[in-house]
């Protein structure tokens, strides 16, 4: 029994060391998802920035600059709806990244992604993350499985703004970033 608990607080640590960010100080679930490898890989690329509420960090259908690791704060993802009226389909949160048609490959996306509450993020031009996803992997692996709890998401809160009241959408818009958070949970991402 002794040497099984002593194996298990080894791995443990080894897994808890190999997960542990080395230079940046960071609570992004993304970031805090990579192996110390990849974050490495990251790290000169990472630039610190505050974003002020309704900073532009996309728009729609043109070429996207930076890809947002979101510290805090909340940042929207709107299309446009019937009459030119703006609908919110995803928000993003310290448990996740803008551009994830970045992640997926392209460098521009059909929806305005502004911050809808001030705070902070790291970010990294999409040039330098296209080379890393295409050199390394785990590292696309791990953008790959944000991006499809990302997808998830927008499904979700497509349902909610077309079948749920008014007060339904409201409470899906003040738990956002925590669904989030639970999704990632459910699909055994973090």
């Amino acid at each position: 029994m002794g040497r099984r608990r002593w194996e298990c607080r080894f791995a443990l640590a080894l897994f808890l060391r190999a997960r542990t960010v080395q230079k940046i100080s960071t609570r992004n679930r993304v970031l805090l998802n990579l192996t110390a490898a990849d974050l490495r890989l990251l790290e000169p690329h990472l630039e610190f920035v505050e974003i002020p509420v309704r900073y532009k960090i996309e728009t729609p259908n043109k070429p996207i600059s930076h890809v947002y690791f979101v510290e805090n704060g909340i940042v929207s993802l709107v299309t446009m709806g019937p009459q030119r009226l703006p609908i919110e389909v995803a928000v993003v949160g310290y448990e996740g990244l803008t551009g994830v048609s970045v992640v997926l490959g392209g460098d521009r996306s059909p929806l305005d992604t502004y911050v809808q509450v001030a705070g902070e993020a790291h970010r990294i031009p999409i040039g330098a993350l296209h080379q890393l996803i295409s050199q390394n992997p785990a590292l696309a692996a791990t953008l790959n499985r944000y991006s499809q709890v990302f997808l998830t998401q927008i499904a979700q809160t497509a349902l909610a703004n077309g079948r749920a009241k008014l007060e339904e959408r409201l409470a899906r818009w003040l738990a956002g970033c925590s669904w989030l958070k639970i999704a990632c949970n459910l699909m055994n991402y973090s």
